[in-house]
């Protein structure tokens, strides 16, 4: 857009300055004047400074951003489908209760079974760890949450998983997948075989032909569920020898494992704060339906009327008809990693810029698709590799932080554009205008190289480490195709420009009535140029409220930055050499009054181009 417009400008001023008979050295002058007003040459150095300090932000808040590009998406994201363990809840997965056909076990109360239920107990347990893939390594236990916790389980009644293994050794196995919903292993002792399937109630008990039994851990295993507590079942059956890849349908039902994973305290009020910004929060979730449901309660999500889908009914659905129902939908469950992607997809066809978080190889594709590919910091190297971010603490809470984050990075852009470009209208209206007049250039490419780089460094400079305003989480995200340069930032430039180019041209032309030296005046016109960006530097801070109605020392960078670079422009006709280059004179107090003046005049004039777009936008009227 900058390019576009410099080179029209250039080419009508131009033409226009031909036109009145410029010489060779006053075209060359002419064209180096319009290119170094109209491009903002501290605009990239700042806008990276912005990403990056807003990473670093990210970081403190237990959000590692991997590349730029995410840290200013991030202030976009209207969608956010998470996971429910360790996003939503503690992450902190304990064995509870176990639950026999005969009796219901609480794990931690085990000194008040008698020895027969003890022994009960030992076998069923037995069972768990032998059927479970967790190791013991020098820094601890690895695997999968739920496994790590059997094995805890286990070894507070004495059971330890390595004199298992070596009593009853594994000779083959079905490792879990999402699809089929159970692990299968079988081990060896002596002359016999022993097989024990563990998994999803609804898949395990599908090899039992025990109806009653079944029927009655059913029943158990929905109520458990609908308490939020994650519970899988256990079979099994012992024979001479068993085919792994034809397993037998009259297991025995054993039992059903129930652990909790409480909720985060902070995941309730995240949720909040993330569906008052306008962004709807999804749990995407392996686990049982009533698992979810109540877990998604605790945390404030809706899943009344219908909203949730089971990831059978998913796999079931057309692309389609994903895209119709998504938009109601507020829990996937039972949901197999591959699916992740066509949920991401279904969102993105609305126009939702989606974050998707995951932490296994399996959801390596949707958080590729993914506008934002969250990973959790638990989670599997690929995952991380692949993901725009890592959090550190796997939390919906720092999901939370990074969006506010990344709004705050998208407003500071802002910010430092409408700053940027409002000097360079001022700049170029005032060279075209003097050309339409036939008078002379009233700045200088010194000058005006100055005013870009070291008046309005500083300052620009300091806007990049402006503190998130009050009230962003309060609106909704922007739209994906939204520009950088809105309407009121358009205006905000135009009203800039054309109130500082009215008082500096006014004044301009009388001064060369007055008949003083073409230096004198241009060091006036070059000042109040200078000290006009000093002085609505600190309005540009805020796009959403008025500048008397902010602390201008939340930010005591720009006040520093403010104060030393007025400092330099005051001292500049006192400095060696440079005042021959600028051609500048010395200036009476009389003139810096007008100087003054003029830059309080145009502080005014933006604060009620504010005050219009603000009653704009309460009265609900689109710009």
């Amino acid at each position: 857009f900058l390019g576009g417009l410099l080179i029209t400008i250039t080419l009508i001023a131009t033409s226009i300055g031909l036109l009145h008979g410029l010489t060779l050295h006053e075209f060359f002058s002419l064209a180096v004047a319009l290119n170094v007003a109209a491009v903002p040459e501290g605009l990239l150095i700042t806008m990276t400074v912005i990403l990056t300090i807003g990473m670093r932000r990210m970081l403190k808040r237990k959000a590692l951003v991997k590349n730029l590009l995410a840290a200013e998406t991030l202030g976009s994201v209207s969608v956010v489908c998470a996971d429910k363990t360790g996003t939503l809840t503690q992450g902190k997965l304990g064995l509870t209760h176990i639950v026999s056909p005969t009796k219901t076990y609480t794990v931690t109360e085990t000194a008040q079974i008698s020895p027969t239920e003890k022994k009960e107990l030992v076998k069923l347990l037995q069972l768990a760890v032998l059927n479970n893939d967790a190791q013991k390594t020098e820094s601890g236990l690895i695997g999968d949450p739920l496994e790590i916790a059997v094995i805890k389980g286990a070894k507070a009644i004495g059971i330890e998983k390595t004199e298992q293994e070596s009593t009853y050794k594994r000779i083959s196995e079905i490792p879990f997948s999402a699809e089929n919903k159970f692990m299968a292993t079988v081990h060896k002792n002596g002359g016999k075989q022993q097989l024990i399937i563990k998994g999803a109630p609804e898949a395990v008990f599908n090899f039992c032909n025990d109806a009653k039994t079944t029927e009655y851990l059913k029943s158990e295993a929905e109520k458990l569920s609908a308490q939020g507590f994650r519970v899988i079942a256990l079979a099994s059956k012992d024979d001479t020898q068993f085919d792994i890849e034809h397993l037998p349908s009259n297991c025995t039902p054993q039992a059903l494992l129930c652990f909790s994973d409480p909720l985060r305290p902070e995941a309730k009020k995240t949720v909040t704060t993330m569906q008052k910004a306008g962004i709807k929060v999804v749990m995407v979730t392996g686990d049982h339906p009533a698992t979810a449901k109540a877990i998604a309660q605790q945390a404030g999500l809706d899943v009344e009327n219908g909203n949730l889908i089971h990831g059978d009914d998913l796999k079931a659905m057309s692309d389609q008809e994903l895209k119709e129902r998504v938009l109601d939908t507020t829990v996937f469950a039972r949901t197999p990693p591959h699916e992740k992607i066509r949920i991401v997809r279904a969102w993105q066809s609305h126009g939702k810029p989606t974050a998707m978080t995951g932490d296994g190889i399996n959801d390596a594709p949707a958080l590729k698709a993914a506008d934002i590919g969250v990973a959790q910091g638990s989670g599997s190297e690929i995952a991380q590799s692949i993901a725009g971010i890592v959090l550190l603490d796997d939390n919906l809470a720092t999901i939370s932080a990074a969006i506010q984050e990344g709004r705050i990075i998208f407003d500071n852009i802002r910010k430092v554009i409408v700053y940027f470009l409002a000097d360079g209208f001022t700049e170029i209206a005032l060279v075209t205008g003097a050309l339409l007049f036939g008078l002379p250039i009233p700045l200088l490419p010194t000058q005006i190289l100055w005013i870009n780089l070291v008046s309005d460094g500083l300052p620009s400079m300091a806007l990049t480490a402006e503190p998130g305003e009050k009230g962003i989480m309060d609106e909704p995200p922007r739209k994906k195709n939204e520009p950088i340069l809105n309407m009121e930032m358009k205006t905000l430039i135009f009203i800039i420009g054309i109130v500082t180019d009215i008082g500096l041209f006014t004044m301009y032309f009388l001064m060369l009535q007055w008949n003083l030296h073409i230096d004198h005046i241009r060091t006036i016109i070059f000042n109040a140029t200078a000290i006009d960006s000093l002085f609505y530097v600190f309005a540009t801070r805020t796009l959403r409220r008025s500048l008397f109605s902010t602390n201008i020392f939340s930010n005591m960078w720009l006040i520093w930055a403010v104060l030393i670079s007025f400092f330099i422009q005051l001292m500049i006709p006192f400095m060696p050499i440079i005042p021959e280059i600028m051609h500048v004179a010395h200036l009476n107090f009389t003139e810096w009054g007008i100087i003054f003046g003029l830059a309080m005049i145009k502080l005014f004039a933006i604060e009620l181009t504010k005050l219009f777009f603000r009653r704009k936008k309460k009265n609900g009227i689109k710009l």
